[in-house]
């Protein structure tokens, strides 16, 4: 499993990737093994990308995105600057939001990943780093999604005890729709 791999290989030369071999060793693997290591690593955090922006997003599920933090996680955004310097504050915002959408005084929004934007870097001896393109579109009840802004973001993640953490969130180069000729096609 790429949980355990990822882990191990710190028993090999620091320049190489390891994985696990099926009995379980840790082998230091040769430039044509590379490849499967980060297809692995790819849909772990494509996965956890998924479980998070659904948390916030779709379901308004603070239970699994508490399960998805670090307690010291931290969240910056180009045009609101640092939100949430904990995985405490950061649920009380998205609580918040999502009591305020349920009331009708703001609105439910979804994120749509740009396809193919989505890279995925191993962070040695810590976890990885995701980098992509999102839009965001404001949902109204019988109308068409609609295309709010297109932002680039930048995540690091934290593999610990078997399971994967967000720890730091940068949001940024957000444009908004209907000011950037260039929205549709980022």
């Amino acid at each position: 499993e790429i949980h355990d791999a990822l882990f191990r290989f710190r028993n090999c030369h620091s320049y190489s990737i390891g994985f696990l071999t099926q009995s379980g060793a840790c082998r230091c693997a040769g430039r044509s093994d590379r490849r499967a290591y980060p297809k692995q690593l790819y849909t772990a955090i494509a996965h956890e990308d998924t479980l998070l922006f659904d948390a916030v997003f779709t379901t308004c599920n603070l239970k699994v995105l508490q399960d998805l933090l670090t307690d010291n996680f931290e969240f910056y955004h180009d045009r609101w600057g640092l939100i949430a310097t904990s995985k405490s504050q950061f649920i009380a915002n998205i609580k918040n939001l999502c009591e305020r959408q349920a009331k009708g005084i703001d609105y439910r929004a979804k994120r749509v990943l740009v396809p193919g934007s989505l890279k995925v870097y191993p962070l040695h001896h810590y976890g990885a780093i995701e980098t992509g393109v999102h839009r965001f579109y404001r949902l109204t009840p019988g109308k068409s999604d609609q295309l709010t802004e297109t932002a680039k973001f930048f995540q690091v993640w934290k593999y610990d005890n078997g399971k994967w953490l967000l720890v730091r969130v940068f949001s940024y180069d957000h444009q908004d729709a209907a000011t950037s000729k260039s929205a549709k096609g980022r």
